[in-house]
């Protein structure tokens, strides 16, 4: 039986009235040895998102045209020339787009070959994993690339991270790994004689041209030794550090010392002046002798400030308190 297409309508009454065609139903061979048949390749039990994929229809039909067509799941059928490149009776697809579809060839009078189903995956991502993630200078590490369908024929491509020197040692650039220019077989591959931190990454690929899944997230191998290179630049600038502190003290304990003795002259200053003031005003309220004038007893009796405000009337000395000295009589 070879793939056919099915459609039907209803129809009443007399005249009879017909209602419209119903959608197409497909009934798919796999029958290769038809008119025309559909090949795929590469032979694959799962198709990623963006691989190419080649469609020849093939066969003992005489007819010269043929035509892949494509039956997405939501209904719509279209030919190759939309989404692909046909070449004679060869549709070549560059790019798998993410939708799930069958595809199938027709000839000019109308033959159909055998329907293939293509389901499209998601481009994966593998997982990297390092063991053992602390290792001792010189000890040997394995790393490990799983992909989520491993029965895909993947090769795999292991990368380390290494300073890129055009960027001053700010950013890393991946390498690859001896070894694996071309993929390895196995999905694990390992490290002899790590004596330092470092940084990989891996990933897989299959198909010629080479079809690339995502990078791994990056995973570090953690060394308890120092680099080489690191130990000068360490110990020079603990060095550094000490001496620069051995030479500060001395210069801060001599300006600790500076200010301290500042504020005892300025507190020995302070003191000074306010003796002396306490010594004017002292000297202002004593009493003067008779003979020098009347003057005299209103300063002993208001002191100097105020017998310079003794025309004020807003003073606060009482000059009714002070004696008239014609008035004193010897008792």
């Amino acid at each position: 039986m070879h793939t056919s297409r099915y459609m039907c309508y209803a129809g009443r009454g007399e005249p009879e009235y017909y209602t419209g065609k119903s959608n197409p139903v497909f009934v798919w061979s796999r029958d290769v040895n038809s008119a025309v048949s559909l090949k795929v390749s590469p032979i694959r039990e799962q198709y990623f998102l963006h691989e190419s994929v080649t469609l020849s229809c093939e066969g003992n039909a005489a007819e010269s045209r043929v035509m892949v067509i494509r039956l997405t799941g939501r209904g719509y059928r279209s030919s190759c020339y939309t989404w692909g490149n046909m070449t004679g009776s060869t549709c070549t697809i560059k790019r798998l787009q993410y939708r799930d579809a069958v595809y199938w060839c027709v000839t000019e009078s109308g033959k159909l070959s055998n329907g293939v189903n293509i389901t499209i995956l998601v481009k994966p991502k593998p997982f990297l994993s390092v063991f053992p993630p602390w290792l001792s200078p010189g000890a040997s590490v394995t790393l490990s690339c799983e992909v989520e369908h491993p029965s895909a024929g993947w090769r795999f491509y292991w990368y380390k991270a290494v300073p890129d020197l055009s960027d001053n040692y700010s950013t890393y650039r991946y390498e690859l790994l001896p070894g694996s220019t071309n993929g390895t077989a196995e999905d694990f591959y390992i490290i002899h004689g790590e004596t330092q931190t470092s940084q990989y990454r891996c990933r897989a690929g299959r198909g010629e041209p080479v079809y690339h899944t995502h990078y791994s997230e990056p995973k570090f191998v953690w060394s308890g030794a120092l680099d080489d290179s690191l130990i000068i630049p360490l110990f020079t600038g603990v060095f550094t550090g000490i001496l620069l502190v051995v030479l500060l003290l001395p210069l801060l304990y001599f300006i600790k010392s500076k200010d301290l003795c500042g504020n005892r002259r300025t507190r020995s200053q302070d003191t000074n002046q306010d003796q002396q003031l306490n010594k004017e005003d002292t000297q202002e309220g004593v009493y003067c002798s008779l003979g020098e004038g009347d003057d005299c007893l209103y300063e002993s009796a208001c002191g100097a400030e105020d017998r310079r405000n003794a025309y004020d009337p807003e003073s606060s000395c009482n000059y009714d308190d002070v004696v008239d000295p014609l008035s004193i009589t010897d008792p």
